[in-house]
């Protein structure tokens, strides 16, 4: 494990550019969450990896810690308030942890930032989503990203226990070829696997 994020796991805290710390927990996913990210990325070794919401940047290193193994991959970050609300901090921990070299970052919203990777024609074998909980947000970023994952590949939503995810989750298993699955010591995660790209009428349409 790197260096830096055993560090964040140990004291709980980071450290902004004026030398103020602020607590990580419980902003951030819980650290058995984080290891099981990183198992997970490990398993399916992405080449292109996606995330929408950095904060402190802990889920992105436990990301790129597995990432770094993989020859080539590259991982992208998605959050219009890095600077704004937390301090550069993630991309700080970033730099520190020495994975500028593969972490390409998006300083705005994400509904503005996926549609153009999507025309630009990019691909992804592994995405996370943890920015926006409202609804309609977190459903255009699966919107989004549904289009450019590719098949027999992973998206992961955090916070599965908020109602407004869970109705994301409802809809993707109904109405799209995902399956849903649990991973040990993950229970706050929902784990779907694109299996098929579903062909529906204009007018289709299942309850969930």
């Amino acid at each position: 494990m790197n260096a830096i994020l055993e560090r964040i796991l140990e004291t709980g805290k980071v450290t902004d550019s004026n030398g103020n710390t602020h607590d990580v927990f419980p902003t951030s996913l819980r650290p058995e969450t984080g290891r099981a990210l990183g198992e997970l990325v490990t398993e399916l070794k992405p080449q292109r990896s996606i995330e929408v919401g950095m904060a402190w940047g802990l889920s992105t290193l436990f990301i790129c810690d597995a990432l770094a193994d993989i020859p080539n991959a590259r991982h992208t970050t998605i959050d219009p308030y890095q600077q704004q609300a937390w301090h550069g901090i993630g991309l700080a921990n970033v730099r520190e942890a020495g994975y500028s070299e593969i972490v390409r970052h998006f300083e705005d919203e994400s509904c503005l930032v996926l549609p153009r990777l999507n025309m630009n024609g990019e691909q992804f074998d592994f995405a996370f989503i943890d920015g926006s909980h409202l609804f309609d947000a977190a459903f255009v970023d699966f919107f989004y990203l549904n289009r450019m994952l590719n098949v027999g590949c992973c998206l992961v939503l955090d916070d599965i226990w908020m109602p407004s995810i869970q109705q994301l989750c409802r809809f993707v298993t109904t109405n799209l070829d995902y399956d849903h699955r649990v991973i040990e010591n993950a229970d706050d995660v929902a784990i779907l696997y694109k299996v098929g790209e579903r062909s529906r009428d204009w007018d289709y349409h299942s309850e969930f």
